[in-house]
């Protein structure tokens, strides 16, 4: 072989492999795989186009598509979406569900129409492949398809038959949520109260669905070759239906005939205006305590803490009665409390005890609760004036002395009298709570005492 037609030989070669890659690098890029030639958009515009003329303005789209009216209708019609090219228009014109974006490289449509010389046909699906970026009006048309319930009312009234016998009232069978309205001479009572004819009215509403489809068209500027990107569709509420059923009872009145009149009572005795109390009363402060730190002239710590103990006394009250249920009563207690110190120096400790005698006047309202009935159960709030008076206490050698005054202090109290048979004279059961504060000495702190006292006794009215 010479070197002229060795030198042929190897371009031929070359230009064969280059020609060999040219594919195979269109083909890698990865745009539109699987989709053939003729279902691959590489450009818009041009032979294809639907029209040869861009729109700019929607009102330019809805002039260039009226005069190519008779085209989409069949287009529409042909992909069985004819039932649609009314809301297309519409849409266009109103604005309502139109917008602009630009086509994606690499997204398909069911179908496009592009114009052949035998006239527009619609093809697909087809996958947009261009490298130039187009603009795009997109076109979304809703349809509404409804799936209507019928409304059921069914109603059945026993029962009835007599005043005070109570309805029956049966609405199986009915949608839920059925109600049932009455009326009648005793209104809609039941049991009735009155004689006469009642009508019942059962009402009912149901309320079905709708499916609910948007449609997706995509036209591109330049050329108005219409795409169909395609549906998604959604659940929503349907329109209501309603409905009545009436039923009607008639009532009577079967009361028997009154009784022969009774003997009139005999008169009820005067109220008693006073009830005097005399009891033994069991009174127990709170477990709070108050203490003392200081440091003596010696140098040595010091320190102390006072509480209250519990104490047995006496008490008796007296209580005026405005009327069976509102009462004023005065009460005067007399409780000896013990008392316990404790009190240490230094390493030293010790403990005293004392009692105080505690004199309380009480004064408030009773509110008697069950003024008709034999068992006189009452309660009241009430208004406490104490003196506790003073303590001392031997310690370790030294004798320490503390005042304890309470302050004007609030309280309340429940209280039944039970009495023996009819007579005057019963048995007393009581429980006081008392809110008092005691301040110790010259200490600014106070020991909240609230002490609670149960009583019993006797109560006596007249």
């Amino acid at each position: 072989m010479s070197l002229g037609s060795s030198r042929s030989f190897l371009a031929l070669t070359l230009l064969a492999l280059g020609l060999a890659a040219v594919p195979a690098a269109a083909a890698g890029d990865g745009v539109c795989d699987g989709f053939n030639r003729q279902h691959k958009i590489s450009r818009l515009g041009g032979s294809a186009a639907f029209t040869k003329t861009p729109v700019k303005s929607p009102a330019d789209l809805k002039a260039q598509l009226d005069a190519r009216r008779g085209e989409i209708d069949a287009l529409m019609a042909a992909k069985g979406l004819g039932h649609l090219t009314d809301a297309l228009y519409a849409a266009i014109v109103s604005g309502e569900g139109l917008s602009e974006r630009n086509l994606v490289r690499g997204e398909t449509f069911e179908w496009m129409v592009y114009r052949k010389a035998s006239g527009p046909v619609a093809s697909g699906p087809v996958c947009i492949a261009t490298k130039k970026t187009y603009d795009a009006y997109v076109i979304e048309v809703t349809e509404e398809q409804e799936h209507p319930v019928e409304a059921a009312c069914a109603l059945k009234v026993t029962g009835g038959a007599c005043i005070g016998d109570r309805f029956a009232i049966d609405t199986t069978g009915s949608s839920p949520g059925v109600k049932v309205d009455v009326d009648g001479p005793g209104g809609s009572k039941n049991p009735p109260e009155a004689a006469g004819t009642y009508r019942f009215t059962a009402s009912a509403e149901a309320r079905g669905t709708k499916t609910v489809t948007t449609h997706t068209f995509v036209i591109p500027k330049i050329c108005l070759n219409l795409a169909y990107a395609g549906q998604t569709s959604k659940e929503a509420q349907g329109a209501s239906d309603t409905c009545e059923q009436t039923a009607s009872v008639s009532v009577k009145d079967c009361t028997p005939p009154p009784p022969p009149p009774m003997p009139e009572p005999e008169p009820e005795p005067e109220m008693s205006r006073w009830t005097a109390r005399f009891f033994g009363i069991a009174l127990n402060p709170d477990d709070g305590s108050i203490n003392d730190n200081r440091i003596r002239p010696d140098g040595l710590s010091e320190r102390s803490k006072l509480s209250l103990e519990s104490g047995i006394g006496v008490g008796a009250g007296l209580e005026y009665h405005f009327t069976p249920r509102v009462g004023l009563e005065g009460t005067v207690l007399y409780v000896p409390i013990g008392t316990k110190f404790f009190f240490d120096i230094g390493v030293d400790w010790a403990e005293g005890k004392d009692d105080t005698e505690m004199l309380a006047f009480l004064i408030g309202p009773n509110f008697h609760l069950t003024p008709e009935k034999r068992v006189d159960v009452y309660i009241g709030p009430f208004v406490v004036i104490a003196d506790l008076g003073s303590t001392s206490y031997q310690v370790l050698g030294e004798t320490h002395r503390r005042s304890l005054d309470a302050d004007t202090v609030f309280g309340a109290q429940l209280g039944v009298d039970v009495p023996f048979g009819k007579g005057a004279w019963g048995v007393h059961f009581g429980a006081r709570y008392m809110d008092m504060s005691v301040k110790v000495g010259n200490n600014a702190q106070k020991l909240a005492a609230d002490p609670l006292g149960l009583e019993v006794g006797f109560a006596y009215k007249f």
